[in-house]
């Protein structure tokens, strides 16, 4: 079934008639709705469904689901965190055994995928994990055998004071302890901590030491965590240290000492080892393994993943640095604290150096050189091939992972923000992006009755990714299947929240539909087919031409972020 792109924009033109005075309105959801084009993406990830994908019986199954419940795209996940590959590789290791799971070497998940898919009408997406190339919980990936391409990360190392010892705090706030550690917990990580009986807790407030206790004499409601002030968690000797020096009225304070260590030696880096996203190996292997399966599989796509920095702490490597004060123009600077200074006190926020603002263009700049590149090697493989991405859909803060995923028209003033930041959109690239809407609320109103954040929820994320693209691309709301486990209506309101806001939803994940039993919710969710609307030759091309015509577009609202730059990426 093929509609021809003159019928869609005139299909359009009511909606362009009715808005040419808005000032570029996203054409994109008008001329698809309109249509009836609807995305119905299912993400498969790779390690997650090595029981569900691991023979062709199996792969049949899932892609016969997949038609009854009228999916259009499926997006098979084909080098997972390791950074081993799920096909026979030239380039790449290839996964052969996950956490006791033995691996059939010879079966090829991409080649079955393809055929089984194909048979049934679907489009198949090959899905990478492009710059993590190891996982710390299984402890290899080529990040650990090439030590060499690891991620420099920018870690605080912090200590408490007493007039009679010190300690070391963990570096990771709001989390653990690690044995025999501490840990600082604050205000923002909620008002108490669940007790634990071999944990210790301290209450300090500015500098005084307000109450230590273990945790067999608090009460199971939680240990109360100070609005102005640090809850100290103890284990092991940390806990024994704490309960001798921190009794109440002693006055303490915190050291800092910048660290810059490899990111698999990292304790702020939980799950993934990234790569240097620079440096010429590691970008060179990425390209090698997008190409390789552009050319040996016919593949509708690939999806890129994890195509970003780890995290805000990274990369702070000699290379990173000699690079950026060439881009920069920079002779002499405070390294790494004229970027970014962390603060002995856990409560207070990173202090932003003068070189902040540049640093987050020139990173965002190295992703956008690296996607360029990406899409040219894929297309130039497989000239029907199309380019997609994942990026989570908290745009307000997707600046610490390197990442600008709008398009290059989207000129929002937010604080942290260079006049030529908007430069480095790469949403024009795309053919489409699925951004993470994970949240378990589907709309505003709902989350304001259950007191929640109504801009935490899937409508809202969904409203922000579309405005931040501008018609760019396509975007589909992608939504934590997880969260509705035990929810199937609220499912159905997530997938109506999507669908409302943008083109299409990606469901994450397979694993998740498979064991919350939850086909029977896509089918009623989905009860008649759709094109997808990235399926539409010229569809994209067609729209730009038309909304070039339209008045300039205003500058967009700043919207307040959702959280601060301590916003955790989830892995």
């Amino acid at each position: 079934m093929k509609l021809p792109v003159l019928s869609l924009l005139l299909l359009s033109s009511a909606a362009f008639a009715a808005s040419a005075t808005a000032n570029k309105p996203i054409l994109v959801q008008a001329v698809t709705r309109a249509a009836g084009l609807e995305a119905r993406v299912m993400w498969m990830d790779a390690t997650g469904n090595l029981d569900n994908l691991d023979t062709p019986a199996k792969v049949a199954d899932v892609m016969e689901h997949c038609r009854r419940a009228n999916i259009n795209t499926v997006v098979v996940d084909v080098k997972p965190l390791v950074g081993e590959v799920l096909y026979p590789s030239k380039v790449a290791k290839r996964l052969t055994t996950y956490r006791g799971k033995q691996y059939d070497p010879n079966f090829d998940l991409l080649q079955t995928a393809i055929n089984e898919g194909r048979s049934r009408g679907l489009k198949v997406y090959a899905a990478i994990n492009v710059f993590a190339e190891g996982n710390k919980l299984v402890g290899r990936g080529l990040a650990y055998d090439k030590p060499q391409w690891q991620a420099i990360t920018y870690v605080p190392a912090r200590s408490i004071l007493t007039e009679d010892g010190e300690y070391p705090l963990s570096p990771v706030i709001d989390d653990g302890p690690p044995a025999d550690g501490i840990a600082a917990y604050t205000s923002g990580s909620g008002r108490s901590k669940p007790v634990k009986p071999s944990e210790t807790y301290s209450i300090v407030a500015g500098d005084m030491v307000q109450a230590t206790v273990g945790g067999g004499a608090v009460q199971e409601t939680g240990v109360p965590i100070p609005e102005n002030g640090t809850l100290l968690v103890g284990d092991g000797a940390a806990g024994a240290w704490m309960a001798d020096k921190l009794r109440s009225g002693v006055r303490v304070r915190f050291t800092e000492q910048d660290t810059l260590i490899p990111i698999v030696q990292a304790p702020t880096e939980r799950v993934s080892a990234f790569v240097n996203p620079i440096a010429p190996e590691p970008r060179a292997h990425e390209l090698a393994v997008m190409k390789e399966i552009a050319q040996n599989y016919p593949v509708d796509g690939i999806v890129f993943d994890r195509m970003r920095y780890s995290s805000l702490s990274t990369d702070y490597s000699d290379l990173s640095r000699r690079e950026f004060e060439k881009w920069a123009g920079v002779k002499t600077m405070t390294w790494p604290g004229d970027i970014l200074q962390y603060t002995p006190d856990p409560t207070q926020e990173a202090v932003r150096g003068p070189y902040f603002k540049p640093w987050l263009e020139w990173r965002a700049r190295n992703m956008h050189s690296f996607a360029k590149e990406a899409t040219r090697v894929v297309r130039a493989a497989r000239p029907t091939a199309k380019c997609a991405v994942y990026v989570g859909s908290w745009y307000p803060v997707y600046y610490s992972v390197g990442v600008n995923w709008a398009s290059d028209e989207y000129n929002a003033a937010y604080d942290w923000m260079s006049e030529s930041y908007h430069e480095t959109g790469f949403a024009p690239l795309m053919d489409w992006l699925c951004t993470g809407t994970y949240y378990p609320e589907p709309y505003r109103a709902t989350a304001k009755q259950n007191g929640r954040d109504p801009d935490a929820t899937v409508e809202a994320a969904g409203e922000l990714s579309n405005k931040v693209v501008s018609d760019a691309s396509f975007v589909y709301a992608s939504l934590s299947v997880t969260d509705f486990a035990t929810r199937p209506a609220a499912l159905t309101q997530a997938i109506q929240a999507g669908l409302s806001e943008t083109e299409g939803v990606m469901l994450f994940d397979l694993v998740y539909i498979i064991q919350n039993r939850q086909w029977g919710v896509l089918e009623a969710a989905f009860p008649r087919p759709a094109i997808a609307p990235h399926d539409v030759p010229e569809l994209l091309s067609k729209i730009a031409d038309v909304r070039a015509i339209l008045p300039p577009a205003p500058e967009p609202d700043v919207a307040t972020p959702m959280q601060n730059w301590k916003l955790v990426v989830k892995e």
